[in-house]
């Protein structure tokens, strides 16, 4: 409730099922990896304010406590605009262009910082197109960016039963066993049926909050998690807090990498 109301106000309760989703997937995580051997419960508040409590985050009503994601009024609602990394600002005078005002950026203040002149310039442009619209081009841009209110809403969160592992084992130790030493295994499937000397190996491709806090998660059950990032364009997260970034990543091995050369 701190992180979420207009400044200087009140807090208010988050208007959703924010918590009871959060506690469900925590519940259904945790009995996942009980079956991989390792269960790990995730604490449910620690996960949603532990960024904002390491950072001293507070509410800033319809923009996010951080301020890279803000609440716009297009012409029919509202949508949700996140522009967390370079490449989202960058990517903001096509969408201003796409949108129909040709002047772009070029419109902007100067004096403004580069990430405000982006907002400047995508405020005026939103406010004249319906949220729908400027939500599709936003994502072909790989902008984040979501309606609110919209008729497409996310698909609600439906029971999933654990199958049991236990019971699944006969058909993997069907398979042929092969002549080399086996590698580390990938995948649930891969605990299950070997339980071998090495543990499960986690290749985390992704970056920022959501995927590394996914990594956190399966490395904090037993498995082995190695952090991919290029050469060329590392993690965002690495400019940010230290303390939150080691948080997330305690643990894991790291490698860079050059996509562009086959090596």
């Amino acid at each position: 409730m701190w992180l979420t109301g207009p400044p200087g106000r009140a807090p208010l309760v988050p208007d959703g099922p924010v918590l009871g989703r959060a506690e469900a997937a925590a519940r259904l995580f945790g009995e996942l990896s009980r079956q991989l051997g390792r269960a790990v419960w995730p604490d449910v508040a620690t996960l949603l304010g532990g960024r904002a409590a390491l950072l001293g985050l507070h509410r800033r009503g319809t923009w996010s406590a951080n301020g890279s994601c803000r609440l716009l009024p297009a012409a029919d609602g509202w949508i949700a605009v996140n522009l967390a990394r370079p490449h989202d600002v960058d990517a903001v005078d096509a969408l201003v262009g796409a949108l129909g005002d040709q002047l772009g950026l070029v419109s902007a203040d100067p004096c403004l910082h580069p990430v405000e002149q982006a907002w400047t310039a995508l405020s005026v442009a939103v406010a004249a197109r319906p949220a729908a619209d400027v939500v599709d081009v936003a994502r072909l841009l790989a902008i984040p960016a979501g309606e609110l209110g919209g008729p497409r809403r996310p698909r609600p969160v439906r029971t999933v039963l654990c199958r049991s592992i236990e019971a699944s084992r006969p058909h993997r130790a069907a398979r042929p066993t092969p002549s080399a030493p086996a590698s580390p295994r990938i995948g649930a499937a891969g605990a299950a049926a070997g339980v071998g000397a090495e543990p499960l190996l986690v290749v985390d491709l992704s970056a920022m909050w959501a995927g590394p806090l996914c990594a956190h998660l399966l490395g904090e059950a037993g498995m082995r998690v190695v952090k991919v990032e290029s050469v060329h364009r590392p993690d965002g997260a690495r400019g940010g807090d230290p303390e939150f970034y080691d948080w997330l990543h305690a643990g894991h091995e790291s490698v860079a990498l050059d996509f562009a050369t086959p090596g």
